[in-house]
């Protein structure tokens, strides 16, 4: 569960960031950003296990912290769908192209199937297709076989010589926003506690294996396409392997790439529409629509650079997140409303130092984007 909650889309954007800093700068960046999410993961599991009523992330926000700590999470989270959504519009027009262009023949642009995507999504999630979007966690799982598969296919046609340990000092951080997008899973942390009632002294090690699979997943697939695409690696990862390992298995990735896309986008839309009803009780659907229209015009207006997108939401949005954990959590083990299973055993030192760290981060990618 945790698994299909951080697997998405960022996964392609990893590989370019890797080639950008050096491989090795990248690899150090994963290992760092793991461990830390590790952590941070587990602060959130003891904020739930401490709490008996249930919440999602705002929800707890409120509980723990307050309506003003609250209207920053919502603010935050609107950010996060706006950054996701045009980081979607971005790949998903790619992913579209390079399927009809390989299968049919024919090139289409990008932009204009990114804005028929746009417009086809936003009439669904006006419908409220809530069982489409619940299906995002099986076109994930699904397509975590068929990266996979690359990885195994690929892995003979690596060449040692396109790894380098850094690269242009221009981009020595562009890793850090990357891979906190990609291996952000924190939405599907209450649904792990929902999954393990009654067996809640598992919830520990299912976030500790279900925040290292991702890790180790990203690791193997960046390795593969860096390894064999080096300074050429593409944005959307997949289309530089065509011609190492051929189209048939890029067709098939291109194909669930689109649908993984399809339906985040999809589900974002549905969770940022029902925020403007729960917590601002805006039902009108003209608000909703022109809210949504602000990614797409910045994708006309030529914001279309993937990893920077993706980069800017994750060191920003998820830093944010992260601060705000850190100061639930210390006012969840003094206020609680249950015993829990397993306790940190992290001084409020430490936890600053990280929170410190995150806002230091948050400032530094807000600035060199």
């Amino acid at each position: 569960t945790l698994v299909a909650a951080t697997v998405g889309v960022g996964i392609f954007g990893i590989p370019l960031a890797f080639a950008k800093a050096g491989f090795g700068v990248g690899f150090l960046f994963l290992i760092g950003i793991a461990a830390v999410l590790i952590i941070t993961n587990l602060l959130y599991g003891e904020v739930v296990l401490r709490t008996h009523n249930r919440h999602q992330f705002i929800g707890y926000v409120h509980a723990y912290l307050g309506p003003i700590a609250r209207k920053v999470a919502v603010l935050n989270f609107w950010i996060a769908v706006f950054g996701s959504v045009l980081g979607i519009l971005i790949i998903n027009g790619q992913f579209a192209s390079d399927f009809i262009r390989l299968v049919i023949g024919i090139s289409i642009r990008s932009e204009i199937l990114s804005t028929i995507f746009f417009v086809l999504l936003i009439i669904l999630a006006l419908r409220g297709l809530r069982t489409v979007a619940r299906i995002d966690s099986w076109i994930l799982i699904a397509f975590t076989v068929i990266i996979g598969g690359i990885v195994t296919i690929g892995m003979p046609q690596i060449t040692l010589s396109n790894f380098t340990f850094f690269n242009d000092p221009h981009y020595w951080y562009l890793p850090f926003g990357v891979l906190l997008f990609s291996l952000n899973g924190i939405q599907g942390i209450p649904l792990v506690r929902e999954m393990l009632v009654g067996r809640e002294t598992f919830v520990r090690r299912a976030l500790i294996v279900g925040t290292l699979i991702p890790a180790v997943f990203y690791a193997l697939f960046a390795f593969t396409v860096v390894g064999i695409t080096g300074d050429t690696t593409t944005p959307t990862a997949l289309s530089g392997l065509e011609t190492m390992l051929g189209s048939g298995i890029i067709i098939v990735g291109t194909l669930f790439g689109f649908l993984s896309s399809t339906t985040i986008f999809l589900s974002m839309a549905i969770a940022f529409r029902e925020s403007l009803i729960q917590d601002f009780h805006i039902h009108s659907r003209t608000v909703f629509i022109t809210l949504m229209l602000i990614p797409y015009l910045l994708f006309i207006l030529g914001v279309r650079d993937f990893v920077s997108v993706i980069g800017l939401v994750g060191g920003i949005a998820v830093s944010i997140d992260t601060v705000m954990l850190i100061l639930m959590y210390l006012r969840a083990k003094k206020i609680g409303t249950r015993a829990p299973e397993y306790t940190m055993r992290l001084s409020p030192t430490w936890l600053y130092v990280i929170g410190i760290c995150f806002i230091l981060g948050s400032g530094y990618t807000f600035f060199i984007h």
